[in-house]
């Protein structure tokens, strides 16, 4: 559908305990695996949330930093630039991460908004996805209702992120002895199901 849905929703960060650090749209106009992508392809760990980079430390040389191999002249001057991202970033311990749409501040995401944003603005996206999902001749509630039974594509795209982060969950607990919080996994569904 393009990347009209990515650019109008954001994650504010309060104690970055449900953030992901290095997929999650928390800072900049993108998430750091799109500002970063050499950064990106060489971290070991991809899944680390906002509270656990800077805790480890995001600092040029911090703990939070872990290559699978040595970083070249290019790797430490982007290290550099993505600290210059970061190091205004004051965690705050009892406020939790949330979602913001960006088009509607005060009530949030609502169908109607999106609808009349991706009508309305000229947006790239697949028309035949959009009357679809909002025939005219029926109403919106009931389109998405009837969408996803129809196709079922959007439960098994669920069902597969469910599964996947179960899988590397478990696998964490047995080969890196570590526990996620099961706010983190909800946040990871919510994101895989979207990419």
């Amino acid at each position: 559908m393009g990347s009209w849905f990515d650019d109008n929703v954001r994650r504010f960060v309060g104690d970055g305990c449900t953030t992901l650090f290095w997929f999650d749209n928390w800072v900049g106009e993108r998430p750091l695996r799109l500002q970063f992508p050499r950064l990106f392809d060489l971290a070991i760990i991809k899944e680390y949330t906002v509270e656990k980079v800077e805790r480890l430390g995001w600092e040029v040389g911090g703990g939070g930093w872990e290559w699978r191999r040595q970083l070249l002249a290019w790797g430490e001057e982007s290290v550099r630039e993505c600290f210059e991202e970061l190091h205004n970033i004051v965690l705050q311990v009892d406020v939790t991460d949330k979602w913001r749409w960006l088009l509607d501040h005060v009530h949030g995401y609502s169908v109607r908004e999106s609808y009349r944003f991706i009508t309305n603005s000229g947006a790239q996206v697949d028309r035949s996805l959009v009357n679809d999902v909002w025939h005219r001749l029926i109403p919106e509630k009931v389109s998405l209702l009837v969408w996803p039974r129809g196709t079922h594509s959007f439960f098994k795209v669920i069902w597969v992120a469910c599964v996947w982060v179960i899988w590397k969950d478990r696998n964490d607990r047995i080969f890196n002895n570590t526990e996620n919080n099961p706010l983190v996994l909800i946040e990871k569904v919510k994101l895989f199901s979207f990419l």
